[in-house]
């Protein structure tokens, strides 16, 4: 295969109506192949060492507004626990930014007193997310009601077996369409999407917000760099998208 047959190849799956993620997928899997071959001396010349990805149109990812969150926050009424359970993942989704796959993780003994350890990560790589007041309270509150399950996990279900993603997901689409919100999809990413936001709007600088999402760094897409500090917590502290709300 040469450099040309390649770019014919990217041209029919552009013709094709493929999207620019799968062709770019697509061609980061024979980058990988073909440097593979050429680092091992199985071929002569690389084909696609010269053959750049595709750019792509960054869309807006739509987030949910101080009053939508007021109002998603309401109809967890807290009179039962699955509603109580709710409102307390919705506050800290909200506050941390953590991925469901990573809080649908969380065990009990990873609340700490001002902070909460994500040992499941997308990167692999452990971190820590400060937790802002009115987050830490709520967790007491709910760990108090929690009380001792089979699982170690922190979210369980109401017969005290760990919560399953597809589960929470159903969960938080339940309330989307109780709250009639339209313009937003109402999703645990997009929860994620709104903390991401909001901690810059409020102040936060990129750097703070790198930790805070677990991102491998400024640009997501190189190495790890780990730049856990004091003042991360300080500037969680002043920026919390949580305590943002809390306060109105």
């Amino acid at each position: 295969m040469t450099e040309q047959d390649i770019k014919n190849m990217i041209l029919n799956m552009q013709n094709s109506g493929r999207k620019i993620t799968t062709i770019n997928t697509k061609l980061r899997a024979y980058r990988a192949f073909f440097n593979f071959l050429h680092k091992n001396k199985h071929i002569k010349k690389n084909p696609i060492v010269n053959v750049k990805l595709l750019k792509q149109r960054k869309e807006v990812v739509p987030t949910f507004s101080k009053q939508q969150l007021q109002l998603l926050f309401s109809l967890c009424d807290k009179k039962t626990f699955v509603r109580l359970r709710d409102y307390t993942i919705m506050l800290l989704m909200l506050d941390t930014a953590v991925r469901i796959n990573e809080m649908i993780n969380i065990e009990v003994t990873d609340v700490k007193e001002n902070e909460i350890v994500i040992r499941e990560t997308k990167t692999f790589f452990e971190r820590i997310v400060p937790m802002s007041k009115a987050l830490k309270v709520q967790l007491e509150i709910y760990i108090k009601i929690r009380g001792k399950a089979e699982t170690e996990k922190l979210f369980i279900s109401q017969d005290c077996n760990e919560l399953k993603k597809r589960s929470l997901q159903t969960r938080i689409e339940h309330y989307g369409k109780l709250s009639g919100i339209k313009d937003v999809r109402v999703s645990c990413h997009i929860f994620r999407h709104t903390s991401a936001k909001m901690s810059i709007q409020n102040g936060g600088n990129a750097f703070h917000l790198q930790q805070l999402l677990g991102h491998t760094s400024l640009e997501i897409t190189k190495k790890y760099v780990n730049l856990w500090s004091t003042n991360v917590a300080e500037a969680h502290v002043k920026y919390s998208t949580l305590n943002g709300i809390m306060r109105q």
